[in-house]
């Protein structure tokens, strides 16, 4: 990873403290970042206007969400410094120096290890409140970032590499909660046990119980 490593320090950086908001929802974006250091959370609210963190976007990636090739008009949510953050501007050029190297580019991919995305997994999922709404969140989560495509358009293959009791553990669940939940889900067709640590999902499904309940 040190190649990536050295990229990403020799971009001009800015330090945001915790809880500093970095975009505010519809407000303009006048240019993305690429996480050097630290998390930034994704922020959504209920009718109610409770918080609810829907992401937690860690070092490599770039914000806002998707805007990797352009820069969007509006910001899609809130961006918050969950923890102190180091954030580099990300230029058209540094789009064109990363995408020009392919070592670059796999290194990026790589820099997220298991226990990395455990524990960003556990940051996002754990501030919700129920049992079936941190298993959605943790399977959507994962099917955007480790899905691997399949036949069927909205469904992907998610390798968790845990088990069901892993799962649990990591987001505060026994593992009887955590089987009822995933049986319910799987009931609901929005994911489907395929073996040791897979699972199928169908994105567009999950996808919309998340909507239903947050907007």
């Amino acid at each position: 990873m040190k190649k990536f490593e050295k990229f990403l320090q020799s971009l001009p950086a800015e330090t945001f403290p915790a809880n500093t908001h970095i975009y505010t929802r519809w407000k303009k974006v006048e240019k993305r970042y690429i996480v050097v250091e630290g998390i930034v959370a994704i922020v959504s609210y209920d009718k109610l206007g409770v918080e609810k963190r829907i992401m937690g976007v860690m070092k490599g990636e770039v914000i806002p969400s998707g805007s990797m090739t352009e820069i969007p008009r509006f910001a899609d949510y809130e961006y918050v410094a969950y923890t102190d953050c180091v954030l580099a501007e990300f230029t058209d050029k540094n789009l064109q120096q990363l995408i020009s190297d392919p070592e670059l580019v796999m290194e990026k991919m790589k820099i997220q290890d298991l226990r990395t995305r455990q524990a960003n997994l556990r940051i996002e999922t754990l501030m919700q409140g129920k049992a079936e709404d941190k298993l959605m969140y943790l399977f959507l989560y994962m099917a955007e970032r480790i899905g691997q495509a399949t036949p069927a358009k909205e469904v992907v293959l998610v390798d968790t590499k845990m088990s069901q009791t892993d799962i649990g553990n990591s987001l505060g669940l026994t593992r009887e909660t955590t089987a009822k939940v995933v049986n319910k889900l799987t009931k609901a067709k929005m994911i489907m046990p395929a073996g040791k640590g897979h699972y199928m999902v169908h994105k567009r499904l999950l996808v919309k119980a998340v909507c239903d309940r947050d907007c």
